[in-house]
């Protein structure tokens, strides 16, 4: 069985639970400060924050959803499997042997359920949402695809193509490089960074 790793290691959980910035986990989820988090992948501009520039976890709007590990139930969930679907991909992954796991790696393991499947969705009048639909793609997802003031940069692209690149996304630049930036002493002039374990 392959290894994961937790995406908030312990010192940092401990340092954001302190502060108020994140939650227990539930259901192999963690609902974390947005400006308390940063990709190492980001290509945004970043602010970093101090503790007193953020608020608690009770303001919703300022929250975002990761995964606790990075091989789970819920990153498949993250990367934009409905939970029905992640949940066959994830048994079937616990269930793989070893050798098929450290050949194929998670990513590429998750990322091959749907490169598998056929790719009927490149044209304008094909049926985008129920290709997405039938391969499991979650809700978030079709719709951000679906997104009509996106629709020529949709068509540049097939179906298949956008919801691997968007796992990709998600992954690199959500799990694979999260870094946690805070400065949690307000009295102190620079932020640290400690890279997530």
């Amino acid at each position: 069985m392959s290894s994961s790793k937790r995406i908030i290691d312990a010192y940092d959980d401990a340092q954001l639970t302190r502060c108020g910035l994140i939650t227990p986990p539930l259901n192999g989820s963690r609902r974390v400060n947005k400006r308390a988090l940063r990709s190492s992948n980001s290509d945004e501009a970043y602010v970093p924050a101090t503790a007193s520039h953020l608020s608690s976890a009770s303001n919703e709007s300022e929250m975002t959803v990761i995964p606790e590990e990075t091989i789970s139930l819920a990153t498949l969930e993250y990367l934009g499997f409905t939970p029905a679907v992640a949940a066959i991909v994830w048994r079937n992954w616990e269930t793989s042997p070893p050798h098929v796991q450290r050949y194929n790696g998670f990513l590429s393991y998750a990322m091959g359920m749907i490169e598998t499947k056929p790719d009927n969705a490149f044209q304008l009048d094909h049926d985008w949402h129920g290709v997405m639909q039938g391969w499991g793609v979650n809700t978030e997802l079709i719709e951000a695809i679906m997104d009509p003031d996106f629709e020529q940069i949709r068509l540049s692209q097939s179906a298949k193509s956008w919801v691997l690149d968007t796992f990709g996304m998600n992954w690199r630049r959500s799990l694979a490089g999260v870094r946690v930036t805070i400065n949690l002493s307000a009295s102190t002039a620079t932020s640290a960074t400690m890279s997530a374990k």
